[in-house]
């Protein structure tokens, strides 16, 4: 069985390598864990996916530490960090990928204060992003991730 970290990993790999490839020459960048996202209340954090339009906005002098990203994707942690990014003036769309189950939850920013969720948990689900065209099936998400032996009866298994 493979560890958590290497299917971490390899979805992180995969949504970044299929996002990138559908952004080129555009406007839009991709960036992954080891940039930090800086919000107002003083708090730092590691999203595993971060996406910017245009051009990148530092905190004070720091070049590791970004305040405008559009679209966040990450593993489970929804309630106390999606509260602090949606005080980002920027933030349009959130992206939760769960590594031990194949399931995505999804929120777009439809209006003011208005927040529209989807959840995805079968392979042939195709995750639509809302502010950018783009759009993943978690078949290509969950590529080569291997889900525990008791995990695999509560989600789907991808074809290998």
């Amino acid at each position: 069985m493979v560890s958590e970290s290497f299917n971490h990993n390899r979805v992180v790999g995969n949504f970044v390598s299929k996002l990138g490839k559908a952004l080129i020459y555009s406007q839009y960048e991709v960036f992954m864990s080891e940039i930090k996202v800086w919000i107002k209340e003083k708090q730092l954090f590691y999203p595993d996916i971060i996406l910017v339009y245009g051009k990148l906005e530092f905190h004070s002098d720091r070049d590791d530490t970004i305040t405008n990203p559009i679209i966040i994707t990450e593993n489970y942690d929804r309630v106390k960090k999606f509260g602090f990014y949606r005080s980002i003036p920027t933030f349009q769309e959130y992206i939760l990928i769960d590594q031990y189950r194949g399931h995505i939850e999804h929120f777009y920013l439809e209006s003011k204060e208005k927040w529209i969720f989807t959840d995805y948990s079968n392979e042939k689900d195709i995750l639509k992003f809302n502010k950018i065209d783009f759009q993943i099936s978690l078949k290509d998400v969950y590529d080569r991730v291997e889900f525990k032996k008791e995990e695999r009866s509560e989600s789907f298994r991808p074809s290998l």
